[in-house]
């Protein structure tokens, strides 16, 4: 459903069930077609070369209007292999993408935790290409197998996410 610029009203106008239902539960609906409701959004940390393996997974997705919105956590239990991206719940419209370097335009922010150190390292979320994003670190480069450390079962990864979509 399309959104509709709302009418101007007059005086003494008798607003009637069809008037309502256009002007107001119409726009309502295409504003925010999913409502408040979340979906469970399961994804896969993938790597260039081998994805890496979690043992636990909590993700949530939310549409509204024509954006998405989203948040993931995996709790590794193997490492993969090369840079580290994640498959989006929705296709990016309308912003840039890019493989090089910082060259994606950001659309959230990321934090990870070495469970051995204990130390924490965190970035942007940089849009890769209209259906994937990786993990950026300021000055170094993308998350990877090796990088910021060595992946071992127990760290975390999670992220936020907010892009618009066509």
């Amino acid at each position: 459903m399309a959104w509709s610029d709302p009418r101007t009203w007059s005086t003494s106008e008798v607003v009637t069930a069809a008037h309502m239902n256009q002007e107001v539960r119409d726009n309502l609906n295409a504003a925010f077609p999913d409502q408040e409701d979340g979906n469970t959004w399961s994804p896969t940390l993938e790597g260039v070369t081998s994805d890496a393996s979690a043992s636990a997974t909590a993700g949530v997705e939310y549409t509204i209007g024509a954006i998405q919105f989203c948040w993931c956590r995996w709790v590794l239990s193997a490492n993969g292999s090369g840079v580290f991206f994640v498959t989006l719940p929705s296709t990016a419209s309308g912003i840039t993408a890019s493989t090089s370097g910082a060259a994606g335009q950001a659309i959230g922010s990321w934090t990870a935790r070495d469970d051995s150190a204990p130390e924490s390292q965190e970035g942007d979320v940089l849009l890769a290409t209209a259906t994937t994003a990786r993990f950026n670190i300021p000055s170094e480069g993308f998350v990877q197998n090796t990088l910021p450390w060595t992946w071992a079962s127990g760290d975390i990864l999670h992220f936020f996410a907010q892009y618009p979509i066509a």
